[in-house]
Order: structure tokens, then sequence, then C-alpha cells
């Protein structure tokens, strides 16, 4: 899940775009914020890099109410 500045990170960074492939090779889901990449105008880039573009705020509201654990980096 793609988040807020990252995702503006993520479509102007070619090395991270490169690690994308590595986790999509693997079979990881990958999605944006709408909210966030419609800020940024990078919706389209975002999913040109093969990223699902949905509104996260309340699916990782209820994700982290049911114990799940959020990994920045």
């Amino acid at each position: 899940m793609v988040w807020g500045p990252s995702a503006q990170l993520l479509a102007m960074d070619l090395k991270l775009q490169e690690k994308l492939e590595d986790l999509k090779a693997v079979g990881v889901e990958l999605q944006a914020c709408k909210a966030c990449a419609d800020l940024y105008r990078i919706t389209d880039k975002l999913k040109s890099l093969g990223i699902e573009v949905i509104y996260l705020g309340i699916s990782l509201t209820e994700m982290l109410k049911t114990g799940w654990t959020c990994l920045t980096f």
C-alpha cells in the first residue's frame, strides 16, 4: 500500500520502480491511495507501473482496527 509522499517518490524514482517489479514478480498486491495520487497528480503514472489506485482511507482504518501492523520504510 503506497500512501502519501511515498507515492510521489515512487512515481519519480527509477530505482524504486525497479524494486516494484521485483515485488510484482513474487505476487505482492500493490495498491496506492487515490486521494494522495490525485493530490500529487500521479494517478496515471502509478497505474502505468501496475499499481491499483483506489481510495484506501477506510480500508486502512479497518485493517489497523483489526490488528494489522503497518510497516513503513
